[in-house]
């Protein structure tokens, strides 16, 4: 059995520096408060979720009785306790001390630094190290990681334009693009480095969409789970996914310019060579974020969240929540009052039938989270 907790700040967490404590922006703190049961969603039969504060019973119980789930939602230590292993949406010092003061069994110290230090962009760079020995992926131009801000003015003046990203960070933050470099931004970049260490710098692409491939690291051995295909909000924050089936997506990215021999390449072998990296420091789910150019070439790893990630939810919810052969969007955006006013759902079944339906708790001006069914044209206006 599993106690869960939904920590969406765990990548702030992993960049902090020893005695550092960790402070959320208003924005991380309200998503964390409101998709504290998210976890729910995606929680085992008979496992726990853990939530800081008080929450809606009547909520809990209208979706454990309308979707048959068998999962407890408690706020200090669960009854198993000695049975219950800590499953955080991520690792750091930080989620392990939360669930271990709430009871759950969590890994020692020298395995969170490890599992620290394979959340480090560098990651992305031994594994695009590996691939670019394939034929297919030789083309591959190499990230470098600068400690100092003459590294970075080198290699903008090789490539033209640049990306900087602070070793750890997710979702598009600590994520800028730079095409000439003025005092500011060297103030910004003096910054990320000051505080982490270092910053990985990547040739600029000509993207047309993203893209992700899911894993699953599980007794030694990591997995091909599905691919996630995702979209950003209008301020180019992750927005949510398309919950189309793995056939579908990838058939999306071939009439869009992908080669279908290379995808194929990538889901078999990643597995192998992400084993070999990640498999004995880490058990769950994790996503390799990539991108497709407008070239038809494909990144193959822009980065590598070690942690449970929005598309794994959206791609487990598809097989929990839909029927099959019927599509839908996986959202998570703040909600107006109009919104809350015109959500309709139906459920039959266990499942969602037709309509909106919110995952966990809504109010207006917070974050919600939620699955909707989906036509052909909704899902199109996404992939343009």
């Amino acid at each position: 059995m599993k106690l869960h907790y939904f920590n969406p700040e765990n990548d702030i967490a992993l960049g902090l520096l020893p005695g550092q404590s960790l402070t959320m922006s208003p924005m991380v703190a309200e998503l964390h408060r409101c998709g504290a049961l998210l976890p729910m969603w995606y929680a085992s039969a008979g496992d726990c979720v853990l939530v800081d504060e008080p929450f809606d019973q009547d909520f809990v119980s209208r979706i454990r009785r309308d979707f048959a789930l068998d999962v407890d939602v408690v706020t200090s230590v669960c009854g198993a306790s000695d049975e219950m292993s800590g499953a955080p949406w991520g690792w750091s010092f930080d989620s392990a001390r939360r669930l271990s003061g709430a009871g759950a069994v969590v890994p020692d110290a020298t395995l969170l630094e490890k599992m620290r230090g394979l959340s480090h962009r560098r990651t992305t760079l031994e594994v695009l190290s590996r691939l670019a020995g394939l034929s297919a992926f030789s083309g591959i131009t190499l990230p470098v990681e600068a400690v100092d801000v003459a590294a970075v003015k080198e290699a903008l003046a090789g490539w033209g334009e640049i990306y900087v990203k602070q070793p750890w960070s997710s979702s598009g933050r600590g994520v800028f693009r730079v095409a000439s470099l003025n005092g500011d931004a060297e103030k910004r970049i003096a910054g990320m480095i000051r505080r982490q260490g270092s910053v990985m710098v990547e040739r600029a692409f000509d993207k047309l969409m993203d893209f992700a491939m899911l894993f699953r690291s599980c007794s030694g051995a990591v997995q091909f789970v599905g691919y996630s295909l995702f979209f950003n909000s209008s301020r180019d924050s992750y927005g949510g996914n398309l919950m189309l089936a793995d056939a579908d997506i990838e058939r999306a990215l071939v009439e869009r310019g992908a080669s279908i021999d290379d995808l194929v390449l990538l889901k078999h072998f990643m597995p192998e060579m992400l084993t070999s990296i990640i498999a004995p420091f880490y058990d769950g789910y994790f996503g390799v974020d990539m991108m497709l150019g407008r070239n038809g070439y494909i990144s193959p790893c822009v980065e590598i969240n070690l942690r449970m990630t929005m598309g794994v939810v959206a791609h487990l919810l598809r097989e929990r929540l839909l029927e099959p052969g019927v599509n839908g969007i996986f959202r998570v955006a703040p909600v107006s009052a109009a919104v809350m006013a015109e959500s309709r759902c139906e459920v039959k079944n266990n499942r969602v039938q037709s309509g909106r339906l919110f995952l966990t708790p809504v109010s207006a001006h917070g974050f919600g989270f939620s699955v909707e069914t989906a036509d052909g044209s909704e899902l199109q206006k996404l992939l343009e």
